[in-house]
């Protein structure tokens, strides 16, 4: 529904993306975020909503930070894993996958990928606001970025 893209917008990323699968989710989404662009909630940032699977969307070419809320099955995880890996491998960036609700964290248990520890502040946080875990992971070099700052 975008909400994902709302609360980035809190945050200092140059263009947000969402990507969704399911036809009336993207609609949605859609729906907020031209809503937050016409009250000037974007700060005139570039942000695109698309209807297609994570399997065919074109990940970003720079630094990125990819929030998965994962309600894909293993044949789906998998090959999704594999295409960051590959997109990395061609052009090294450091990649920040944020899993909630982690049913395969086992699919990221791989060289070159390691997963990055929480803060206590953002345990805390991320239960008192969801009933989802969240873990972390990078890929490629590794970068002063961090996910949960202090």
């Amino acid at each position: 529904t975008g909400w994902a893209l709302q609360v980035a917008l809190r945050h200092a990323f140059h263009a947000l993306t969402g990507v969704e699968f399911a036809y009336e989710i993207h609609q949605k989404a859609c729906e907020n975020i031209a809503w937050l662009t016409a009250q000037g909630r974007t700060q005139d940032r570039p942000i695109s909503v698309r209807h297609e699977s994570a399997l065919e969307t074109e990940l970003p070419s720079g630094p990125c930070v990819l929030l998965l809320f994962c309600s894909f099955d293993e044949r789906i995880m998998q090959p999704f894993v594999r295409r960051i890996e590959c997109s990395v491998a061609e052009n090294p960036r450091p990649i920040i996958v944020l899993y909630v609700n982690p049913t395969h964290p086992e699919l990221f248990a791989r060289a070159g990928v390691r997963e990055i520890a929480m803060t206590p502040y953002y345990r805390l946080l991320i239960r008192c606001l969801s009933p989802y875990a969240v873990r972390a992971y990078g890929f490629g070099p590794r970068t002063i970025f961090n996910p949960y700052p202090r």
